[in-house]
């Protein structure tokens, strides 16, 4: 539902023939040669960001990074194909039942680097603000900016907190949970002992400083290949900075919860961020097009690799849903 209506709100001021009418006046070649480009582009982006993950994990256990790309690329599809963000489950998961590990540990991993991309984009809205020259108005580019940084700040301070004083957090916890009930604290604090059995990885420095540098990669080629997308194929007046803005009020709206491959959410905000740099009668049709195209090639390119690795059966989503529905039972029964 909520989807549903940013959908509505996106499309509110769009003409769908217009948008139509605008992609069959397009050279045909140079589009589809700017689409291949901006998949490739992407797939490496994706590889990364997949890849990545292996360095908060490496203190979990010696996994091998075919192990971590294979439960990444299913978890990943699953964040695109289910909705409410209900695959962040599924990556944990699969790892945990292909090599053993704590689910909740992994799950801490997963918590982790959610918490550290939130911060990374919160900076580089803040960045690209500062150094905006525009005439647009930038308020609710900035509202996002403070609340995402506010969110993300608040919870790696959480997080550090229960790493720095865990015995003590967990025992005082154990303690007030067991004036109603002995054994729903013993799992609550196994559950939570376990996670944060993950979130330890903020101390492993080499570790952590290989994920930051493979972060930087990942944001950096993402934004610039936005860009590169806008300029190229469908010929907006998007340089460099411009598209690391674009990316990052993307990236903030794109983390509400809502329905399948991020529909509504995604063409709001992106929509949003190229007001700020195009007139709005272009936003409206060369804006939606493109917007609308990059869409279509990240779903593809994210919900491929887990696809394929299910068999690309018909029933691949019932799979996922299943998977997450394990995932949350899993983890409702106590720490693996």
């Amino acid at each position: 539902m909520i989807g549903a209506a940013l959908l509505i709100i996106a499309a509110r001021d769009l003409e769908l023939s217009s948008i139509v009418n605008y992609f069959r006046l397009m050279d045909g070649g140079r589009l589809a040669l700017a689409l291949a480009a901006y998949a490739a582009l992407f797939g490496i982006v994706h590889v990364i960001r997949m890849w990545r993950w292996a360095w908060l994990l490496r203190h979990l256990g010696d996994f091998s990074v075919g192990q971590v790309l294979r439960a990444a690329a299913v978890g990943f599809t699953a964040i695109i194909l289910l909705p409410l963000r209900l695959g962040e489950l599924v990556r944990p998961y699969m790892l945990s039942r292909e090599t053993g590990c704590s689910m909740s540990a992994a799950l801490g991993t997963a918590v982790v680097e959610r918490v550290i991309d939130g911060l990374f984009i919160a900076l580089l809205l803040f960045a690209t603000l500062a150094t905006y020259e525009g005439s647009g108005s930038t308020v609710f580019a900035a509202a996002l900016g403070y609340a995402c940084l506010g969110i993300f700040a608040s919870a790696l301070v959480v997080l550090l907190l229960g790493i720095w004083r865990r015995e003590q957090t967990l025992g005082a916890l154990e303690r007030l949970l067991g004036l109603i009930s002995a054994a729903l604290a013993g799992k609550i604090v196994g559950l939570l002992r376990s996670f944060l059995d993950g979130v330890e990885g903020l101390r492993e420095g080499r570790a952590l400083a290989s994920f930051l540098g493979l972060t930087l990669a990942y944001w950096g080629i993402n934004g610039l290949s936005i860009a590169f997308l806008g300029w190229f194929g469908f010929g907006l007046a998007l340089g460099p900075w411009a598209g690391m803005t674009v990316l990052a009020i993307l990236v903030v709206g794109i983390m509400i919860p809502t329905g399948p491959g991020l529909a509504g959410n995604y063409e709001l905000f992106a929509l949003e961020a190229l007001g700020l740099f195009l007139p709005a009668e272009e936003v409206r049709v060369a804006g939606a097009a493109f917007v609308a195209s990059m869409h279509a090639v990240q779903f593809v390119v994210q919900a491929l690799p887990g696809l394929i690795l299910l068999g690309w059966r018909r029933d691949s989503l019932l799979a996922m849903r299943r998977e997450a529905q394990r995932a949350a039972a899993d983890q409702a029964r106590g720490p693996s």
